[in-house]
């Protein structure tokens, strides 16, 4: 942890410098796109270093199994992004007005830089998740609704400081024409909760073989994204690509959570036998 916030605050300020020197965007995406393969260079020199000393190997019938299973993951992980960036893409061609998709885009930026921040830390009990599967954890079954608890009370929490806090803040900040994003820090924190809820099933289900419920869930999500908000933005205005992104995410979440619970029976099941 400490050497990715170390490469990350790195890219920040690098980033930044760029783009007070009067670079672009392609700058900046060039400049990202260094820095992962900087942390992939140092990471594997702390694994030599730390854990096993390694030597590159291909083996072809380990890659295709390989890239034969992160097809689906990958599948997932792209249509999740859909999810999280389709509410300021359609917002853009159903509203129309850019001085408010700025304003829903800030509010949606916090909702997802918490989220990112949340994020490695369920990466990290994956190891442990990994020993308890093959162990045939019975404590394994709480785990999904823990952090569904955690994730909705923490952001729910978040979100309430969101709407007590957001509207001065982002006043405050950023002056009185940007009085729509204030409003819409807390819903849009809401929206965290929705989108860290399944996590834990989603790791179960992966751990367990299962890559294929996390692409049918978010792919659904974003068939819900893609017909709910252009009715909800034409009734709501902005509120309602939160509301159709909320509805979105919901979708997403319920699939995931029934299907880890069918996972969790039939494996329940096998041990009874």
């Amino acid at each position: 942890m400490k050497m990715a916030a170390g490469v990350r605050v790195t890219e920040v300020v690098c980033g930044i410098a760029l783009l007070a020197a009067g670079w672009g965007l392609i700058a900046v995406l060039v400049l990202h796109s260094l820095f992962w393969l900087v942390e992939a260079a140092i990471g594997l020199g702390m694994a030599r270093s730390w854990l096993t000393r390694y030597r590159p190997r291909l083996d072809i019938g380990e890659t295709i199994d390989l890239v034969r299973k992160g097809a689906v993951i990958g599948l997932a992980a792209s249509l999740t992004g859909w999810l999280m960036a389709g509410p300021v893409l359609m917002l853009r061609h159903v509203d129309g007005d850019l001085a408010r998709l700025g304003q829903f885009s800030i509010a949606l930026q916090l909702a997802m830089i918490m989220v990112a921040s949340v994020q490695p830390f369920f990466a990290a009990a994956l190891p442990v998740l990994s020993r308890s599967v093959t162990r045939g954890d019975p404590r394994l079954v709480f785990y999904g609704g823990l952090t569904v608890l955690a994730a909705l009370l923490g952001c729910g929490a978040l979100a309430g400081l969101g709407f007590l806090v957001g509207p001065p803040l982002v006043l405050w900040l950023f002056g009185p024409d940007f009085a729509l994003a204030g409003d819409l820090v807390g819903p849009c924190l809401l929206l965290g909760g929705l989108i860290l809820a399944p996590t834990g099933y989603g790791q179960l289900l992966v751990l367990g073989g299962r890559r294929w419920p996390g692409a049918i869930a978010s792919g659904i999500g974003g068939l819900v994204l893609l017909v709910t908000l252009p009715p909800a933005v034409n009734s709501w205005g902005v509120y309602g690509a939160v509301v159709a992104a909320g509805g979105a995410w919901l979708a997403r979440a319920i699939i995931l959570i029934a299907s880890a619970a069918q996972q969790q029976t039939a494996v329940g099941s096998r041990q009874a036998e």
